[in-house]
């Protein structure tokens, strides 16, 4: 076969290459777009106006509708063509607004942490992660038993409503702890002088080992280890502080530890495959060690299906 040939039958395979349609081009060819109808466009338009982008919901994909969504798109900094794909939808159904919609155990979104928000304004703290599971639904529904509701734990329109508009109980924020807690550039916690003598030990404990390697099985033979994993750091910093007798403890373990709930300054979540606690409002946790490069971390993470714990007898 002649060079010539060879080249000609390569030039036009690459060119059928290059028409065969990409992952993200196949999706926006089945996106929805100007000219269709029916339910897809009416759920389309709906959440929509949910999230703040007014328009008609009548089912019907024309110039207004397609407007709408542009506006949106520019406001998500999404790919502005008018063109709602799978990936657009599901993220537009998560940028509902706050009371827009009735809420769920297994709900996520923007109103979901609104919900979340606004029952730990008034006193009834659960994680603000936009995922509504077993602890935010708990704080619903003792809300709803406070103010006389229906006790189901589903937040309707009304319900939101009217915690929209609940006034702070003064009474349960007294309640939490007043000193201060950070955590320094060099990823060591800090908390102010006035905060309990047990909850500084547990601190400076965790301090100790914040930097130290992951280790699995770490801390379970001996308190002095060459690294930790979840449940062996927390067992440590808990032992330190005079807060655990006896040996290190498996997550699992601590699934039915001491009282149930959050507590004042200490709470620890577990379940049987991992575990971390917070203090003062810093979580310590093994997870995302290499991200901050230490085992203190400002920020909370999802607390859906983990058993809360506190030690009780603080402060």
């Amino acid at each position: 076969m002649s060079t010539q040939r060879i080249a000609v039958f390569g030039l036009t395979g690459l060119l059928m290459l290059a028409g065969l349609p990409t992952d993200e081009a196949d999706a926006r060819r089945k996106g929805l777009r100007q000219g269709a109808d029916g339910p897809a466009v009416e759920r389309l338009q709906r959440n929509l106006s949910r999230a703040g982008f007014s328009t008609a919901v009548d089912g019907a994909f024309g110039p207004a509708t397609k407007a709408t969504l542009m506006r949106w798109e520019r406001w998500k900094h999404r790919r502005v063509d008018g063109i709602a794909t799978r990936k657009d939808r599901r993220a537009l159904r998560r940028s509902a607004r706050f009371g827009t919609r009735i809420l769920h155990v297994g709900m996520r979104g923007r109103d979901v942490r609104g919900l979340q928000w606004h029952l730990g304004r008034v006193g009834y703290d659960t994680s603000i992660d936009g995922a509504f599971g077993p602890l935010t639904k708990a704080a619903v529904m003792r809300w709803e038993r406070a103010r006389r509701r229906r006790v189901n734990g589903v937040a309707t329109r009304r319900d939101q409503n009217a915690l929209k508009h609940t006034r702070r109980n003064r009474t349960r924020r007294t309640s939490r702890p007043r000193a201060r807690a950070w955590i320094s550039r060099r990823g060591f916690a800090h908390i102010s002088p006035s905060a309990p003598n047990k909850v500084r030990r547990l601190i400076r404990a965790g301090n100790r080992i914040a930097k130290t390697p992951y280790k699995y099985g770490g801390g379970h033979g001996t308190w002095n280890d060459s690294g930790y994993d979840c449940s062996g750091s927390v067992s440590y910093v808990l032992h330190h502080s005079g807060l655990l007798d006896g040996p290190a403890r498996s997550s699992g373990g601590f699934m039915n530890w001491r009282f149930a709930g959050r507590g004042k300054w200490v709470t620890v979540y577990a379940n049987s495959g991992h575990m971390f606690l917070t203090v003062a409002g810093l979580r310590f946790d093994t997870t995302d060690r290499e991200r901050d490069g230490t085992r203190w971390h400002r920020d909370m993470r999802s607390t859906s299906g983990y058993a809360v714990r506190h030690p009780g007898g603080i402060g």
